[in-house]
């Protein structure tokens, strides 16, 4: 009987170990909580940061102009935008008013603008990439999104060519 026990013991083989398959973890957005002082408008930037969602411009030295329902897009630094990318968006009816203002970056700090553009009254400006954009907030996290700062632009009007300088400022959040 002790033979068949060795026998038996010494025919049983362990099967390699199994282990779960590896599952991804879920993507964790990691908030971005960067920003620079904000001193104000300056002598560069002259249109103060408006209440929570406005975009405030001006075109020359004409009257403020305010946007009450703004939206931002940030894409973080990624493959495809590798500074990150920030859209700053408004559309308004009364007055008929069109803003588009990018830059690229997903951060704090004082940028070249990729773009504006910009239809109000008699002016359809775009302009050339030779602005500023000073952003002192850009956060974005899974809750939603804060992006608030300054803009000086050199537009040039598509209707006759002519050169305008539009300067403002933004506090969008979602």
């Amino acid at each position: 009987m002790i033979a068949f026990v060795a026998i038996a013991a010494s025919s049983c083989k362990l099967d390699a170990p199994v282990y779960p398959i590896a599952e991804k973890p879920p993507e964790v957005v990691k908030p971005d909580t960067t920003t620079i002082p904000d001193a104000g408008p300056d002598s560069f930037y002259t249109v103060p940061i408006g209440a929570l969602n406005t975009i405030v411009f001006k075109i020359d030295d004409g009257e403020n102009v305010t946007l009450t329902e703004p939206t931002a897009d940030i894409t973080p630094n990624n493959g495809s935008a590798t500074t990150g990318y920030t859209m700053v968006l408004a559309d308004q009816v009364s007055p008929e008013v069109t803003f588009k203002l990018n830059f690229s970056a997903a951060r704090a700090g004082e940028f070249a603008d990729d773009l504006l553009w910009l239809i109000y009254k008699d002016f359809r400006l775009t302009d050339d990439s030779s602005g500023k954009v000073k952003a002192v907030i850009v956060r974005k996290d899974t809750n939603g999104y804060l992006v608030k700062g300054y803009f000086r632009i050199l537009a040039t009007n598509d209707n006759d060519g002519t050169l305008h300088t539009v300067i403002g400022s933004f506090n969008v959040s979602k």
